[in-house]
């Protein structure tokens, strides 16, 4: 599934006990949720045994979507303005040899949450552009100023018949932003996460080779 099923509270760190705020942040966390609750009730229905894996944002080579067009963008120097906010983030080998320990050793009715990585914005991106060894510095949007302004391009670009770049419920996920322990994989499953900064290497190397960044 996705970490975003956890549904943490505003500015608060979520994992596999947390009880759900009560509403969505976006259309994709309630399909998320709603479907990791169906596949709950249909295995215990048929006695089927069900284990719960919920990645953070997944990075690596081959991932351009997500929070991953974010980065990208930053480093190619297409984006220039953030928001305030707080990233998680899990690399895709991770991502893979957690669903695998998942399948051996996970308990029936449990989750495991996916995360190598908590930082705020800034100085994940500033560890991004170390990386990659660019030169970047983001400009920071006042949280007001950036529900402002997504409102007013979304009800524009409505009027226009365009799918609008940026939107209300975008701006809303990203200024909860999102903080997770992913530790219990590391405990029960024997999980070992990538050092970040190898997972933004690959990431980069990736990128480069395939045209994202210049």
């Amino acid at each position: 599934s996705s970490a975003a099923t956890i549904g943490e509270a505003p500015g608060t760190t979520g994992n596999e006990r947390t009880p759900h705020r009560g509403w969505y942040l976006s259309r994709y966390e309630r399909t998320k949720t709603e479907g990791e609750r169906a596949a709950l009730t249909a295995a215990r229905l048929v006695g089927q045994h069900l284990v719960l894996v919920n990645p953070s944002s997944v990075q690596g080579p081959g991932r351009a979507g997500g929070t991953a067009r974010f980065f990208l963008a930053f480093l190619d120097g297409r984006l220039k303005v953030f928001v305030p906010t707080v990233v998680s983030l899990v690399d895709i080998d991770d991502c893979i040899s957690g669903h695998l320990l998942a399948c051996e050793r996970g308990v029936a009715g449990e989750r495991y949450l996916l995360n190598g990585m908590t930082l705020p914005i800034e100085p994940a991106l500033a560890l991004a552009a170390e990386v990659a060894g660019v030169e970047r510095r983001p400009r920071m949007v006042p949280r007001r100023l950036a529900t402002i302004a997504a409102a007013a391009v979304e009800r524009g670009f409505k009027l226009a018949g365009r799918r609008p770049p940026v939107c209300r419920e975008l701006v809303r996920t990203l200024l909860h932003g999102h903080r997770y322990d992913g530790s219990r994989a590391e405990r029960e499953l024997g999980l070992r996460y990538t050092d970040p900064r190898e997972t933004i290497r690959k990431t980069v190397e990736w990128a480069r080779a395939h045209g994202y960044i210049g």
